[in-house]
């Protein structure tokens, strides 16, 4: 069972969505048994018309109240099914995590009540999983939630426990009055639980609770052990370094495709690249760059983030004239681009989403 916050193709913001729905995918076509949960955002059920509606009411505990939704199911491929969280309150939002570069202020609400929807599911469905999977702070509280159940609520046997840290930046801290929407005892709130500088941190109760921890690359497993990278979560890395691996993201080909996709002007492989060139020739006119010099443009949709390298590769780059072209989120984003590249040759294009 995936539990993630996002899953392409039904919501995206990020990578995330990609991985989550590429992995679900790639492990049901070799013929493993795969469950997807995800919230029900606003538009999927009108977009996505196959979805249908499943007789499995939820009556959960937040807090001092009892919050209800209900369950929605998609099979897009033999082996897969699509659990979607429908709770209006919490998931009919014009967005995913926030509106206007502002963070929902009930995220941590909102989140831990997915999180124990999806620990409903994997303990009472028929086909009940032997692993799940919990990607990123949005679905942290769920290995919690299932050690909870399993150590002190009779819950046996009860799934292994998988915690994929997507981007250790994003942590899921919140207030800790935040805690006691998880109706969990006061002892899992503290130096070795979910507690965090006094706050509630979901990304670190996956890292504590989880049974496996894996991350995106090699790479990144070893980096986020080191103090540059492991953005204050080093203790708790290193503790549990040994149940700790990188495995390289795949790419879902089906989608990422260059020769057959209808949303390129002109299609290209590693073997024929006039496509590509023809493709370059129509950003720059598109972009308003100049087309009487030869140079490299780049294009991406991505965070600015000084750890992603974007200003090392422009600052080497950069010495020679070039073009680039950011798509950001937000107006502080944008200040943070023209700031790092300040004084370097040729063009940058920020562009909002």
């Amino acid at each position: 069972m995936q539990v993630s916050g996002e899953c392409f193709p039904y919501s995206k913001t990020g990578g995330l969505a990609d991985m989550v729905g590429a992995l679900s995918k790639a492990l049901a076509a070799r013929g493993t048994q795969v469950q997807v949960v995800t919230p029900l955002y606003r538009g999927i059920a009108r977009k996505f018309k196959e979805i249908q509606p499943m007789d499995w009411a939820l009556e959960l505990e937040m807090g001092d109240k009892m919050v209800s939704g209900k369950l929605y199911t998609l099979n897009p491929q033999p082996n897969l099914t699509i659990y979607f969280i429908e709770q209006p309150d919490y998931f009919d939002r014009p967005g995913i995590y926030g509106e206007k570069s502002e963070d929902y202020e009930d995220n941590s609400e909102r989140f831990l009540f997915f999180s124990k929807a999806a620990t409903n599911l994997a303990r009472y469905l028929t086909d009940a999983p032997d692993i799940v999977h919990a990607h990123d702070w949005q679905a942290g509280m769920v290995p919690a939630m299932i050690q909870h159940q399993h150590m002190r609520e009779g819950w046996y046997p009860a799934p292994t426990t998988c915690f994929t840290i997507h981007n250790l930046a994003y942590q899921g801290n919140f207030p800790s009055d935040s805690f006691s929407y998880t109706n969990l005892p006061s002892d899992y709130f503290g130096p070795h639980g979910v507690e965090f500088y006094k706050q509630v941190s979901f990304l670190k109760s996956g890292l504590i609770f989880a049974d496996q921890l894996t991350t995106v690359s090699p790479k990144y497993a070893k980096e986020i052990l080191t103090e540059e990278f492991a953005c204050g979560m080093g203790g708790v890395l290193n503790a549990r370094a040994e149940s700790l691996c990188g495995i390289l993201n795949g790419v879902d080909y089906e989608d990422w495709n260059t020769l057959q996709n209808p949303n390129l002007d002109a299609t290209y492989t590693v073997g024929k690249m006039d496509g590509k060139r023809c493709k370059r020739k129509v950003c720059r006119r598109c972009w308003d760059f100049p087309v009487n010099r030869m140079y490299p443009c780049w294009d991406w949709w991505d965070d600015w983030l000084i750890k992603k390298g974007w200003i090392f590769c422009c600052q080497r780059f950069m010495q020679h004239w070039m073009a680039i072209s950011n798509l950001c989120c937000s107006e502080v984003e944008c200040h943070f681009i023209r700031k790092d590249l300040n004084g370097l040759q040729g063009i940058i294009l920020i562009r909002w989403r």
